[in-house]
């Protein structure tokens, strides 16, 4: 097979193929007898026309579609190998130029990725994880027990740390024709102190403190001015940066809350506790856990940040594709575990779905860099998953995902497909997290401790290793068990065999 082979700038292999004349008349009169099988043809049985009374009743097109349709599936595979390319996923024949000389046929094939990394094990970055401080597990337990606080509905103004009922809604004020990104909706208010305010106060800082000395209802309205750098949530239908919305308040009840006191009865509430001094202990270790992931995974981003500086990966859009389709359809189905339609998500944030995949976009191209640079790092790295190890997280997913089913649920959801599938996800996410680890302790120097530490484990060691006894050749008591009866004459030549009297 006559290939000439090429790349684009799209990381996409260009293959023209030359093909044999020959071969595409083979083809052609197969094609012709495959499709005369279910034709009629008047005066023949089916299958039994001769090729020209097939072009005419089939038309030499169709004919030629087919043929070019079994040709392309033979050839296909013996380019890919012949070539040497490492095809990403299918490709697509670009041209087919029949009337050349020989005949070609032009094939574009996405390419598999390439990384080529940068010197990644020099990348340090220190990890100094933040300290729980006592008055951070205070705060906690203080949360909890506001959680719990008893409500009672009063018929006052509202004052400090009162629960305030509302119906709100919220508009932009130089967008008239926008539909109200909040639109009448209900929402529970606490009025936090002024020491405890902070900048993710919802919907914008001290708006919970502009209830103090409202009453049940009163309606009040104000506007605010979101700064350019505000983080816009997921979800919101509309981009709330530098814009002015005016909100319309009305105040449905206003109820004071009783906290309870950290004492057995409350910690009962909270869990299988016996002292208080158990639950504070216990919440310090979900404190410790949970700041502890949060840390992680900020050093984690700047780490492969980092690591991208010096790493280039090639890759088709193919695989930028097939990225925000996976981030998309993980967007509908949280949507739907809330009991949101797609459709309504799109109305209510007056968008379309491919506006939706564009935003998604980037993040899902930053998604995909990373995912390749742990695979490769993962090989060069030798980082190995057990079979132990995915047994034991195929079993934990299992436990959540079958929870609750009957047996024909069960086995209506986890055919083999979904099992296997299940399993291969499983495995590339641990697979991710272990790489993950592995460069954390790299570029912070925790790798380089632990070899220090054993070599240092290793030279203790020896040194404390008792000397060995050099053992004392033994006495002979008996001569040894063959004993020439003469001995060598003395006065023969060093380099000559001594004679012995037999």
């Amino acid at each position: 097979m006559n290939i000439q082979l090429e790349h684009n700038e799209h990381h996409q292999a260009v293959v023209t193929v030359d093909l044999d004349p020959t071969q595409i008349e083979q083809k052609k009169q197969q094609a012709a007898r495959k499709l005369a099988r279910n034709t009629h043809i008047p005066g023949f049985r089916p299958g039994k026309a001769p090729y020209p009374m097939v072009i005419r009743h089939i038309g030499e097109g169709r004919i030629l579609e087919e043929a070019i349709e079994g040709l392309i599936d033979e050839i296909y595979p013996k380019m890919l190998d012949e070539s040497g390319v490492k095809p990403y996923g299918p490709g697509k024949l670009e041209s087919l130029k029949l009337e050349d000389t020989p005949p070609t046929a032009i094939f574009i094939v996405p390419l598999a990725p390439e990384v080529h990394l940068g010197d990644f094990q020099s990348v340090r970055l220190p990890y100094d994880k933040p300290e729980l401080k006592d008055e951070d597990v205070t705060k906690a337990i203080e949360g909890m027990r506001e959680m719990y606080a008893e409500v009672t509905v009063v018929e006052r103004p509202a004052e400090e740390s009162d629960l305030v009922n509302i119906i709100l809604t919220g508009k932009l004020t130089d967008d008239e024709e926008t539909a109200p990104f909040i639109d009448h909706e209900s929402y529970p208010v606490i009025i936090e102190p002024e020491k405890s305010a902070t900048d993710t106060e919802w919907p914008f800082p001290g708006f919970s403190r502009m209830l103090i000395g409202t009453t049940a209802g009163e309606t009040k309205s104000t506007t605010y001015t979101y700064p350019e750098d505000y983080e816009d949530d997921d979800e919101s239908p509309v981009s709330l940066k530098g814009r002015t919305a005016t909100f319309e308040i009305e105040v449905n009840k206003v109820s004071s809350r009783q906290v309870p006191e950290l004492n057995e009865d409350f910690i009962k509430k909270m869990g299988p506790y016996e002292t208080v001094e158990e639950f504070e202990a216990d919440t310090r270790k979900q404190l410790l856990e949970r700041n502890g992931s949060s840390y992680d995974e900020e050093y984690d981003e700047h780490l492969l940040e980092e690591l991208l500086k010096d790493t280039t990966i090639n890759y088709p859009q193919e695989a930028i594709d097939d990225e925000v389709d996976l981030v998309f359809n993980r967007l509908k189905n949280r949507l739907e575990n809330q009991g949101i339609g797609f459709d309504i998500y799109l109305k209510a944030r007056n968008t379309t779905e491919e506006q939706i995949r564009e935003e998604l976009r980037p993040g899902a191209e930053q998604r995909l860099k990373e995912s390749l640079l742990l695979i490769e790092i993962a090989g060069k790295e030798n980082v190995q998953v057990s079979p132990e190890e995915i047994q034991h997280e195929v079993e934990h997913a299992l436990g959540h995902l079958l929870s609750g089913m009957t047996e024909k649920e069960a086995r209506r959801t986890l055919n083999d497909d979904a099992l296997r599938g299940l399993t291969a996800n499983i495995y590339n996410n641990t697979l991710l997290t272990k790489t993950l680890q592995h460069l954390r302790d790299m570029a912070s120097g925790e790798l380089e401790k632990r070899a220090a530490a054993t070599a240092l484990e290793e030279e203790i060691s020896t040194e404390d290793a008792p000397e060995p006894v050099a053992e004392e050749p033994a006495l002979a008591t008996e001569p040894p068990a063959e004993m020439p009866e003469t001995l060598p004459d003395e006065t023969a030549p060093a380099d000559s065999p001594a004679e012995t009297t037999e």
